[in-house]
């Protein structure tokens, strides 16, 4: 009997992996030949769009993907079928091909082609080798966990241990992603006898490294045939997707050789779980390759002191730098110094320290970087800190309308006076602040057509004198004016946040320690590499001023200047295509005036768009509140984008041309899309509904609130007045 392939004629079907022969056109295949239409590395994003076809096949295809990479690939398949699409894949039941070798009861070279692949000829140089091992349960799993709602495996009718799978696209399953402990997690998890119920000790990403009970071990694969063989307590934990156990339960934490293996993203999320689950008085232990001692070697010409803990294809490699590259470079997405981690570990919540090597804990003597931490109160001080936030002179604050730094400071102040800290604002005539002073230092500019550094310096000389008797000035202005100051009086404390791109050729006269603080890793990545040092605290909003709302409306919406950088026309053109409505909202702050007009004339000229000038909150909220979506072209190299994170705080998707810190803030296919053109952000429209309003809300109450950004400024300001400046 042999097997008739389910798809129906007139169907759009591609082949993955077809190769010279392939059943169906077009082919992707990572060789170039001439039957191949779409050259492809399966382990990277398929160079295909979103929803393009009615089906997909691939025979023999999926066992070359590495272990590590073929949920990636699953995932790939879920996001280029349509809904109802129907992917069928034929590959290797390993499971079945070991029993097979069992009843053989040898091993020769048909048994090892049978669970290794062909590997002869140029196919050897080409990947013909098999990277990964499947079951029936093992491709459930990973087709379910793509988002595929009916997956069937059943035996190849013509050889019993290759196997078919058929998995049906249904309704796009609803994540969190890294916001969020997975639930899937919390449903797989047991109780294992012995376990404590609560100070818990942790051990990640331990592969067969075990630590004893009653130490939890946990690892994306699946050793708990191993553990129980050894006596050792196991759970298999993606710790990408968070860490299933209860706030402040965990005393310690162990993770040797995990944290290269994740994504600066996916580290930085990673230890805000530890953090999350670690008890005050809780310790967190990493160890990570050493970037510096790696270096040292390499240039030293001594890439053999590691071979004690290498395989054999290091010790027999012929150079110094495949050498290195071989260490640097195994599955590893990230290096570390000792700095680098350091730097990471205050941002998420941790005071690190320099640790030795402990054979009970750590691998790996001779490369190892071993950094032990403990989490950091949030900021506690015996005396209440009197705090001056200097502000630019351009807007009031809060700003009447649209003004995106002036609202962030007036939030930080308010928040930092809730926490019975005195808080003065430096700001433009009519600003108010509940719970602050402050101090006007003249009329507010109002328009961007002006000499900044002239408008900056006049109001300084109208506040400089008074830029005295404060534990710590938050400086928020373009030019910083406040350092000046610090030259008469050399004991100020200064931390400057820029909102924007820095266009300083040297730091300020007499000044060493800029404290400087980036609103995104995007900007802080920009001011290290123009040669000042910087940390980063995300920008955050009052929750309860951006209330949250599941059901939407059918209009697009805008949000943002009206300036040539901002591209509101790309919104309209976005709308007009779709034939959809369209608000636009925001500020007449603008340094285009004649861009201005033309856009007013493209509301005109377009009876479904309506134009909304430095319109109020209230207004602006409910436009928010009932939107299908933000549409966020801007390119500007964008330092933020605080109106993505108001609209996801109203629940609503944001779509944003990549740009920026945007990918940052907007997480391509959980709280919207991240577009490369006009035509992506069209075809993403029409994709909105696989968005979660929940999802978006959740991002931002996990990331970007009010007070989440005082606790790290609040962080920043004690380290500040301890003397560890930067």
């Amino acid at each position: 009997m042999s097997y008739i392939l389910p798809f129906k004629p007139g169907q759009k079907i591609l082949e993955l992996g077809g190769g010279a022969n392939p059943v169906f056109r077009p082919n992707a295949d990572f060789r170039k030949l001439p039957t191949v239409d779409i050259v492809c590395d399966f382990e990277k994003r398929f160079p295909i769009e979103d929803e393009s076809y009615d089906g997909v096949f691939g025979k023999f295809v999926i066992e070359h993907i590495t272990w590590r990479r073929v949920q990636h690939f699953v995932n790939e398949i879920y996001r280029i079928l349509k809904p109802d699409g129907l992917a069928v894949l034929i590959g290797p039941n390993t499971f079945e091909q070991c029993r097979e070798i069992l009843r053989r009861n040898r091993i020769g070279i048909e048994e090892s082609a049978l669970l290794y692949g062909g590997q002869e000829g140029t196919w050897a140089e080409t990947g013909n080798y098999h990277k990964a091992a499947f079951s029936f349960e093992y491709a459930q799993k990973l087709f379910r966990e793509a988002g595929f709602t009916d997956v069937v495996t059943k035996p190849l009718p013509t050889c019993g241990t290759d196997m078919i799978i058929e998995a049906r696209k249904g309704k796009p399953q609803e994540f969190t992603a890294r916001i969020k402990q997975a639930e899937w997690y919390r449903e797989l998890r047991e109780d294992l006898s012995g376990k404590p119920k609560d100070n818990l000790r942790i051990n990640a990403g331990s592969f067969t490294v075990m630590l004893k009970q009653p130490t939890i071990n946990i690892d994306i694969l699946d050793l708990s045939a191993y553990a129980r063989e050894h006596g050792f307590l196991f759970e298999q934990v993606d710790v990408r997707y968070g860490l299933p156990y209860p706030d402040g339960s965990a005393e310690f934490i162990n993770a040797s050789h995990l944290i290269e293996h994740l994504s600066r993203d996916e580290a930085r999320d990673f230890l805000k779980e530890c953090r999350r689950i670690l008890k005050p008085d809780g310790k967190l232990r990493i160890g990570t390759p050493d970037l510096k001692k790696l270096i040292e070697a390499y240039t030293q010409g001594d890439m053999n002191r590691f071979n004690e803990h290498q395989p054999d294809e290091y010790k027999n490699s012929p150079s110094q730098a495949d050498r290195f590259w071989r260490i640097l470079t195994p599955d590893h997405k990230t290096i570390y110094d000792y700095e680098a981690l350091k730097q990471l570990l205050e941002e998420t919540g941790f005071k690190p320290k320099k640790a030795r090597f402990n054979k009970k804990f750590d691998m790996y003597s001779d490369h190892t970087l071993i950094v032990t931490a403990t989490p950091t109160a949030i900021v506690k001080v015996e005396r209440k800190l009197k705090v001056a936030l200097v502000a630019p002179p351009f807007l009031r604050v809060p700003p009447d309308t649209y003004g995106g730094s002036e609202q962030i400071i007036a939030d930080l102040a308010e928040a930092l006076a809730n926490l019975d800290h005195e808080v003065t604002i430096f700001a433009a005539d009519g600003s108010k602040v509940p719970g602050c002073k402050v101090v006007e230092f003249g009329p507010p500019v109002m328009k961007a057509q002006v000499n900044w550094l002239e408008e900056e310096k006049k109001a300084y000389e109208n506040y400089k004198d008074q830029l005295i008797g404060y534990d710590l000035i938050h400086d928020h202005t373009w030019l910083g004016y406040p350092w000046k100051a610090k030259l008469e009086n050399p004991g100020l404390k200064i931390l400057h946040t820029h909102h924007g791109h820095l266009n300083w050729k040297s730091k300020p006269p007499g000044v060493d320690k800029m404290n400087l603080v980036g609103i995104s890793d995007f900007m802080m990545g920009q001011y290290n590499a123009q040669g000042f040092e910087s940390k980063r605290v995300y920008n955050g909003i009052n929750l309860d001023r951006y209330p949250f709302k599941a059901e939407k409306g059918e209009r697009l919406l805008y949000v943002g200047r009206f300036s040539k950088f901002k591209q509101p026309h790309v919104a309209i053109e976005v709308a007009k295509r779709l034939e959809l409505g369209i608000d636009l909202v925001g500020g007449t702050f603008v340094d285009d005036v004649d861009y201005l007009n033309w856009i007013r004339e493209m509301v005109k000229a377009y009876p479904k768009a309506e134009m909304h000038e430095d319109a109020s909150h209230e207004l602006k909220m409910k436009l928010m509140q009932n939107a299908k979506a933000l549409i966020f072209p801007s390119k500007m190299n964008e330092p933020f984008g605080l109106v993505a994170v108001e609209a996801n705080s109203c629940g609503t998707p944001v779509i944003a041309f990549r740009d920026g810190a945007i990918p940052e803030i907007v997480l391509d296919g959980i709280n919207g899309f991240v577009c490369d053109s006009v035509e992506e952000i069209v075809k993403a429209v029409g994709r909105i509904g696989q968005i979660s309003p929940d999802n978006c809300r959740s991002l931002v109450e996990q990331n970007f609130s009010r007070k989440l950004m005082t606790e790290r400024y609040l962080r920043f300001y004690d380290q500040i007045l301890s003397g560890e400046e930067w």
